[in-house]
């Protein structure tokens, strides 16, 4: 807390009556900061850090308390700009009204302290029964900020949405009965074949996904390092037991764009040998990763996407499923949300069959990640990243144990 004083002027001022939202949720994080004066005056670091007039902060306060109140009761409309002016997007609108103040050294702080991650969860979970009721349903329409507009059926991921995803244009919102039933839609049968369905050495995408980085040599207790790429086995697992299988190995992995096919499939066939849910933190480190990202002077939202992506797998909500395959062995999947974006549903559990390309969970809500990790026994070959297109449609081929041809 010292940094405070040599980082701001924290000015004398009376808190106003926060009793004005309509979230309970939002209430309770209002009474939250109003009664612990070392939040209070976190809270009001952040806003001065992030450019607001030290003697603006109770009106200040009430704004930030007000957009999230708003938020939880919004469903995400089509912003095509969004994606490229913010880090949230356009469904992210929890990240674009708390993205700004994480970022600051005491929003840092503020949104790591447990009571404040503990309020943000459960501002998540108010929004999502809202995003599931038929209430936000009203953003699917085809005019402006429509999901079924010429605009959004324009994105590559929505392109010929008839023909390739299970919707009914005669019906209203063409068949979804909420925003959430829409964002785990399902394709058509046929849209995504099983590459080699019946041959074991096939690897397959469990996710329609933007791969980014092949990682070896992976290590149960190396510090989870984004800028030196290096990943944590056993933060991923949160097992040491499950994690020890896999030291030495490789990870593949991809992160999903906010638009995209959300369900996961299982990219080998086997039996479910571990299944487990881990309960991630709101905010991953994205102090670090601001550092990492602006000491390699790279700072386009692709960037931090791809920095997000890896946080996600180790620090996020997130779900692992590991497959046993006689001829292969054991392979782990960790499929992560990302902040807001952060709630996993696996449909497996423990001592289930699965053919590869079955469905094994989904994402909700918004933006994810997904890595798959290989035994140290298992030599599996991946074409490179420029020689493939530039995300991998779920259940095509990813790699093979052996060589390419």
């Amino acid at each position: 807390m010292d940094f405070l004083k040599s980082h701001v002027n924290l000015p004398n001022v009376t808190l106003p009556d926060l009793r004005q939202f309509s979230s309970s949720t939002v209430k309770d994080f209002a009474t939250l900061i109003k009664g612990d004066p070392q939040l209070f005056q976190l809270a009001s670091a952040m806003f001065i850090q992030t450019g607001s007039n030290p003697m603006d902060i109770p009106q200040r306060l009430v704004t930030f308390l007000t957009d999230l109140d708003q938020v939880v009761r919004t469903a995400p409309s089509y912003n095509a700009s969004a994606a490229n002016h913010s880090l949230g997007g356009t469904l992210g609108l929890l990240t674009n009204v708390t993205e700004p103040f994480i970022k600051s050294p005491a929003g840092r702080v503020f949104f790591s302290d447990a009571r404040v991650d503990k309020a943000s969860r459960s501002l998540m979970k108010e929004w999502t029964v809202f995003l599931t009721s038929p209430e936000s349903a009203s953003v699917l329409h085809e005019g402006p900020g429509g999901w079924f507009s010429s605009e959004a059926l324009g994105e590559e991921s929505l392109d010929d949405f008839d023909a390739t995803f299970v919707t009914d244009p005669a019906q209203e919102h063409h068949r979804y009965v909420s925003w959430d039933d829409f964002f785990i839609r399902r394709f058509r049968e046929g849209v995504r074949p099983i590459a080699d369905p019946d041959n074991d050495t096939v690897i397959t995408a469990p996710c329609e996904a933007i791969p980014f980085r092949i990682q070896t040599d992976l290590q149960s207790n190396d510090i989870f390092d984004i800028k030196e790429q290096k990943y944590s086995l056993r933060m991923m697992f949160d097992d040491d037991q499950l994690a020890e299988q896999f030291i030495g190995g490789r990870l593949y992995q991809g992160y999903l764009h906010p638009t995209s096919y959300h369900r996961w499939h299982a990219p080998i066939s086997g039996t479910i040998l571990a299944m487990k849910t881990i309960q991630g933190r709101f905010a991953p480190a994205l102090l670090s990763i601001s550092d990492a990202i602006e000491s390699e002077g790279a700072r386009k939202v692709s960037e931090w996407g791809k920095a997000e992506a890896q946080a996600a797998v180790h620090e996020a909500s997130r779900s692992v499923i590991v497959i046993n395959n006689e001829r292969l062995g054991a392979v782990g999947c960790v499929f992560a949300g990302i902040r807001e974006r952060g709630s996993c549903e696996p449909t497996v559990k423990e001592g289930d069959q699965v053919g590869k390309g079955d469905e094994i969970g989904m994402f909700h809500f918004g933006g994810s990640s997904h890595a798959l990790i290989f035994s140290p026994s298992l030599n599996v070959f991946f074409p490179s990243f420029e020689e493939r297109s530039s995300r991998d449609l779920v259940n095509s081929l990813i790699g093979r144990s052996g060589r390419f041809e």
